[in-house]
């Protein structure tokens, strides 16, 4: 893949804040509709993003040409990395699990693009 020249980039990052015990179902389309006003974005960093939310948040990223990375440590609340892959390379991303060694908060989540 051939990324784009080098130079600034539209970064939207978003505390989705899914909450404990709610149902996710209700709050998906309200997300969705929030992204869409940020359209042109190149990278989302989102936190707090339920995990049912997933498949969802994959299928909409790729119908407009972008990657979903989201991770996996954090029960219900999680992170999640949103790339617009006309824009960036994914070379490598990760937990970093060593961060959070006892396991009592979320564990970073960090990418390398090019």
């Amino acid at each position: 893949m051939e990324a784009t020249e080098p130079g600034p980039f539209e970064l939207v990052a978003w505390n989705i804040n899914a909450g404990v015990g709610e149902e996710p179902s209700a709050d998906f389309a309200a997300i969705t509709q929030a992204l869409d006003r940020y359209g042109d974005a190149e990278l989302y960093a989102l936190s707090e993003v339920h995990p049912r939310w997933a498949m969802n948040l994959d299928r909409a990223a790729r119908a407009s040409g972008q990657r979903l990375l989201m991770g996996e440590d954090g029960r219900r609340q999680r992170l999640a990395l949103i790339v617009d892959e006309a824009r960036f390379e994914v070379l490598e991303w990760e937990e970093l699990y060593t961060v959070d060694k006892d396991g009592r908060g979320r564990a970073p989540l960090s990418a390398l693009l090019r």
